[in-house]
C-alpha cells in the first residue's frame, strides 16, 4: 500500500492554523463568550478570527429573538469601526424586500447560499 498521499495526524495536529482555529472554537465555548454582551462577543470573535489568519473585514451576527415586537437583532463589526446593533421589527419577514432575499431562503431551508460569481 502506498502511503505517500496520506497526511499524518501528528502533522495536522501540530499545524499552527489548526491551533489558532481551536483557540477560536475554545473561546466560543468558554465562559468569557457566555458572559459577553452582543457587542463584546462580536468584537472578540472578529479579532480572534483575524489573529487566526482569516482576512475578515466585516462580520455580522443575525440573532432571532423571542420578543413580541422584535424579530431579531443584527450585530455588525469591522476592524476600524464601532459595532453596529440593529433591531429588526416583527413583520419585516413579510415585507416584499425580504420575501425574495437570500436571508429568507437560508432561514427557511437552512441551506447556505453562495454566489459563484463572487
Amino acid at each position: 500500500m502506498c502511503t505517500e498521499n496520506f497526511i499524518r495526524v501528528d502533522d495536522v495536529m501540530e499545524s499552527p492554523k489548526l491551533a489558532r482555529t481551536l483557540e477560536v472554537l475554545e473561546s466560543l465555548a468558554g465562559d468569557e463568550c457566555h458572559d459577553s454582551d452582543d457587542a463584546n462577543l462580536i468584537v472578540g470573535l472578529g479579532r480572534r478570527l483575524r489573529s487566526a489568519g482569516l482576512p475578515v473585514d466585516r462580520l455580522t451576527l443575525h440573532l432571532r429573538t423571542l420578543h413580541p415586537e422584535i424579530l431579531g437583532r443584527t450585530v455588525a463589526w469591522s476592524p476600524q469601526e464601532p459595532v453596529q446593533i440593529m433591531d429588526r421589527e416583527n413583520g419585516l419577514d413579510l415585507s416584499t424586500d425580504f420575501v425574495g432575499s437570500p436571508v429568507r431562503h437560508v432561514m427557511q431551508t437552512l441551506e447556505h447560499s453562495i454566489d459563484p460569481n463572487r
